[in-house]
């Protein structure tokens, strides 16, 4: 199957994306994104990378990010308290690996990957 699509809004979990666009293939169970791009967390992400179903309870992910202009405060504190002390405008390119649950929520055990930044615009620390 080979699906091209664009979607105005799609909501998953902690993730409100809009103008959702890209190409998806499925062959052997396995869903391959090709340059899937949307607008979150005030920014650009552009994906690319395979969902791999081991069982019916857990999928397997291996992606490729690449995120420009993302608020730094909406990314981070999506996941973290990190996001109500740090501020700014965040690029960067990113590898995740891991397992989505039957919900399509993160394994947190399961989870891996690699970041670079490369600009961190407007930066601001709160500490206390």
């Amino acid at each position: 199957m080979d699906v091209d699509a664009t979607i105005g809004r799609l909501e998953m979990e902690k993730f409100p994306l809009t103008d959702v666009r890209g190409n998806l293939k499925m062959r052997d169970g396995t869903l391959t994104l090709n340059s899937l791009t949307c607008n979150a967390f005030g920014g650009r992400v552009t994906t690319s990378g395979t969902l791999a179903p081991r069982s019916p309870d857990r999928t397997d992910f291996d992606l490729s990010l690449a995120l420009a202009g993302l608020d730094s405060r909406q990314v981070l504190g999506a996941f973290t308290s990190l996001g109500r002390k740090i501020g700014g405008t965040l690029t960067m390119n990113t590898t995740l690996k891991g397992g989505l649950d039957d919900t399509l929520g993160l394994i947190p055990a399961a989870l891996g990957g690699r970041a670079r930044p490369t600009l961190l615009r407007g930066c601001s620390m709160a500490y206390g």
